[in-house]
């Protein structure tokens, strides 16, 4: 390992004051036919994973989320699967529809 390379983070072990949490993000852009989906995967400090994504287009604000599980590659394959179950590519009128009160 060269002198000046940069150490590797171990984010995981930083102590943090009672009540707070440290979270790593990474962005991802999911393109589908109909939508480009803005996605975020987060990674807890006990090793737990999980994503979010909102659509860049349309009348109404959705967010499809997963739920904490042990892989990243989880995380997301859930979000994806929602999207491709209930997103507003699969929705009729979705985009003309309006917004529930």
């Amino acid at each position: 390992m060269a002198l000046d390379a940069p150490l590797p983070l171990n984010w995981q072990a930083v102590t943090l004051p009672e009540g707070c949490t440290l979270r790593r993000k990474e962005t991802f852009e999911y393109v589908t036919a109909a939508n480009i989906y803005d996605m975020e995967l987060f990674q807890t400090q006990e090793n737990m994973w999980y994503a979010i994504a909102i659509p860049r287009e349309g009348e109404r604000l959705i967010i499809y989320g997963s739920n904490e599980v042990q892989s990243a590659q989880m995380a997301i394959q859930i979000v994806v699967d929602k999207i491709a179950r209930e997103g507003l590519e699969n929705v009729p009128g979705a985009d003309t529809e309006e917004p529930r009160r």
